[in-house]
């Protein structure tokens, strides 16, 4: 379906070829050279997709996605495309911004016009699902496994997690690698009464305790969760998730308390705070 979109770029090239793309599959274009100029027409004409470069003079490219998704007020009502070169550190920049994708310069146009269509295609999903009514009686629960560092079980931990949550609550649990959730949430300003710490910690542990931890951190650890790494171990090298095949074990009855004590967390919570965060430090 034929859309409003943004082009912001000073390059005469890519805003050619940007056109040449978009205008074959009919969509309205609006076009920005300045980071001003385009911040002005996304307010003023409220175009569904915006495609920038990160070149942009003015503002700049990334720092024009930061300040759509600021004006949006963390709603994603509308697309962020980014336009720049194959470096891997832009294109983190870029999707920590807010942009929901990033094509690499120079530009291929039959590439620009399969993205914008994919990108599309997803919000159009996106207001489906906030238009259609629910047919559930409470909201759903956002919780994200974050590793202090690499190697504590957190990937371990988030899915044998999603196996007992399913299990206890015959529900439907996704997931997700949300490795830039920590930027973003504090981008959108999530509360921090919105978000629970989880412990995974080893058995032996004998280092930081958690009263440090939670004294740095100036927050309780809500839960934790002692690591019995024999049991995690032999899940890694079979390729079966304990809460499948080891549930009684020490760790599948932690992980079980804790998918117990999340369920319990839920009943009788407004919607306004169903969900939260449970952050994992290791």
């Amino acid at each position: 379906m034929p859309a409003k979109i943004l082009v912001a770029s000073a390059d005469q090239s890519v805003t050619h070829a940007a056109e040449a793309a978009l205008r074959r599959d009919d969509h309205e274009l609006i076009t920005a050279a300045q980071g001003a100029d385009a911040l002005s027409a996304w307010k003023a004409d409220s175009p569904t997709v915006s495609v920038i470069d990160v070149a942009l003079p003015g503002t700049g490219g990334v720092e024009l996605a930061r300040r759509i998704r600021r004006a949006e007020g963390g709603t994603r009502r509308s697309g962020v495309l980014l336009l720049g070169p194959p470096e891997v550190a832009l294109k983190i920049d870029a999707l920590r911004a807010g942009a929901d994708d990033y094509v690499n310069q120079p530009l291929n146009p039959q590439e620009l016009a399969a993205r914008v269509r994919a990108l599309l295609a997803r919000l159009g999903h996106i207001e489906r699902t906030i238009a259609a009514p629910s047919t559930r009686n409470g909201a759903g629960r956002l919780l994200a496994y974050y590793g202090a560092k690499g190697g504590v079980g957190t990937t371990t931990l988030a899915i044998n997690s999603a196996i007992a949550l399913h299990r206890e609550t015959k529900r439907s649990v996704a997931l997700k690698n949300v490795r830039l959730l920590l930027d973003t949430m504090g981008q959108i300003g999530v509360p921090a009464d919105r978000m629970e710490l989880i412990l995974n910690r080893n058995k032996a542990f004998t280092g930081i305790s958690a009263k440090s931890i939670e004294s740095v951190l100036r927050r309780p650890i809500e839960h934790q969760v002692v690591n019995d790494y024999r049991t995690a171990i032999s899940s890694l090298n079979t390729g079966t998730p304990f809460m499948i095949d080891n549930a009684d074990s020490p760790l599948g009855r932690d992980v079980v308390t804790l998918a117990r004590a999340i369920c319990r967390d839920d009943v009788g919570r407004e919607l306004a705070m169903a969900g939260r965060l449970a952050l994992v430090a290791g």
